[in-house]
């Protein structure tokens, strides 16, 4: 007797590969991706030449200084501030200088936790919006969400929003430079 081993069918696997790429892709397309999540900020253009040379030196008056350390302290005048009262110390910086040359730097150390940084631009954004809300109720008798885009324009030049941010020198350990 002669016994004949059976061959085993293959699965035919050349296709496979198309099928899992059009399905990637299939997701890809169908999927959504939740776009408000961040921080929105329009950057600056980069400076030229003469608008370095045409730039102006801030006033005292002008300028609110903060600093978030690497305790993730949040510092006004070197003296530590609770998050809470950021808005309210914007607020009333904002409405006690000259508007249109006002500017809030924000100085960030490397070290500090990004949910500090957030909850300080936050608040900022925070204090804006209400002062943009109470002009928008006060003009025009709506909220500033419900104004049209001429609207919204004006009250955005009565206050602009001028936050400055920047990061904390690095400091220089064992003489280095």
């Amino acid at each position: 007797m002669n016994f004949r081993k059976r061959k085993i069918p293959e699965i035919n696997s050349t296709s496979s590969a198309d099928i899992a790429f059009l399905l990637l892709v299939f997701f890809l397309v169908t999927s959504s991706f939740d776009a408000k999540t961040g921080i929105y900020r329009k950057m600056m253009p980069p400076e030229t030449e003469n608008a370095q040379k045409q730039k102006t030196d801030i006033q005292q008056k002008n300028l609110l200084a903060l600093a978030i350390d690497a305790d993730n302290h949040i510092l006004y005048n070197d003296e530590a501030i609770a998050v809470n009262q950021i808005r309210e110390l914007g607020k009333t910086f904002i409405t006690g200088s000259d508007i249109p040359k006002h500017t809030i730097a924000l100085e960030v150390n490397r070290d500090a936790r990004y949910q500090t940084y957030l909850s300080v631009i936050s608040e900022l954004t925070a204090a804006y919006n209400e002062l943009r809300n109470e002009a928008a109720y006060t003009d025009f008798n709506h909220s500033f969400l419900y104004l049209t885009p001429e609207q919204k324009d004006s009250i955005r030049t009565a206050y602009p929003m001028h936050i400055a941010e920047t990061e904390s020198p690095v400091e220089q350990e064992g003489g280095r430079s």
